[in-house]
């Protein structure tokens, strides 16, 4: 009887320390995803932080570029002649008015032709 309730006692020893070791291989693989999860995380963060960076410094050439050829063409522009309002002045030669056979006048319509004739349909 002292060995059938010593192997029970055994048996559900057993039992604790299976389940207490499930537990812990279930939370050392929980922590293990969670370390693996925040790896990824900051990877992707590094990624896209180089990805803005790199945007920028492309960004920054373009500007730097534009830049320099705004102030050529401003340089350039300082070098040129003075500008004179004159210089778009020019000379036009107009000839004058020709009107052609607009020079003589259009008759006028006679209004007699106009009347209403008598006969028709009238009020009254």
């Amino acid at each position: 009887m002292v060995g059938v309730w010593a192997e029970a006692q055994r048996q559900q020893q057993r039992q604790q320390e299976a389940q207490a070791r499930y537990l812990r291989d279930q939370d050392r693989d929980r922590r293990a995803y969670q370390r693996e999860l925040a790896r990824s995380q900051r990877e992707q963060k590094a990624a896209y932080r180089e990805q803005r960076e790199a945007e920028a410094r492309r960004r920054t050439r373009e500007l730097d570029a534009r830049v320099e050829v705004l102030q050529g063409l401003l340089a350039a522009g300082c070098r040129a002649p003075a500008f004179r309002a004159s210089a778009l002045t020019r000379v036009e030669r107009v000839e004058p008015f020709a009107p052609g056979p607009l020079a003589q006048p259009v008759p006028m319509p006679d209004p007699g032709r106009y009347e209403a004739q008598g006969g028709g349909w009238t009020a009254g």
